[in-house]
């Protein structure tokens, strides 16, 4: 599941802030894997506004690393590397010094990657972003019986466990929602997060 955010004129935020942004939403920046989802983006983004607007992605480099090799680029979602194949570089892109961490854009008309120091404000650099959102869902290995409290109850709970990366799943009791952030021995009333990745 996509997510396009369009920035306004005045906007200052970073490429970094982006992806925090995501992630506190429970995403990450998207990450183009397939064809398929390449035109599937692209045909969202052509249908939300016009001419060749561009687009923050996950797709990023550290400092340090070589900004022409292909490998050294990775994606926020799996760390799949760049394929320029399917996604190439715009002209005189990269362009992002060596010295500085670097994110990236993609251009809505032509599909083509423009990169952009991550750590600096990028007004007028970018038209918006795209959050990514794995499919998540619960498994129960024991359904909790008796819980009618709004506060405790497991869809409540799910949704609180969905919007946290770091959530494997949760307990309902009589104390109410209990995240978990490592796997849990105990099955008794426990949800297990399962994310799958499209």
């Amino acid at each position: 599941m996509y997510r396009v955010n369009i920035l306004t004129n005045t906007s200052t935020e970073t490429w970094q802030d982006l992806k925090d942004t995501c992630k506190a939403s429970g995403g990450y920046l998207m990450c183009i894997t397939t064809s398929d989802e390449l035109q599937f983006v692209l045909d969202r983004l052509r249908m939300s506004c016009s001419g060749n607007k561009r687009f923050g992605i996950g797709l990023s480099r550290q400092s340090g690393l070589e900004i022409n090799v292909d490998a050294n680029w990775k994606c926020e979602g799996d760390r799949t590397t760049l394929d320029t194949q399917m996604t190439p570089w715009a002209n005189d892109n990269p362009s992002v010094s060596d010295d500085d961490d670097a994110g990236t854009r993609i251009m809505s008309d032509s599909a083509s990657l423009k990169d952009l120091n991550a750590l600096k404000p990028f007004v007028k650099w970018n038209d918006g972003y795209i959050c990514e959102y794995d499919t998540v869902l619960f498994q129960t290995v024991s359904l909790p019986g008796g819980v009618n409290d709004w506060k405790m109850s497991p869809i409540r709970c799910a949704q609180q466990c969905r919007r946290r990366y770091d959530c494997q799943g949760f307990h309902v009791d009589a104390a109410g929602c209990q995240l978990r952030y490592k796997p849990n021995s105990d099955e008794t009333n426990h949800y297990k997060k399962i994310i799958y990745h499209l």
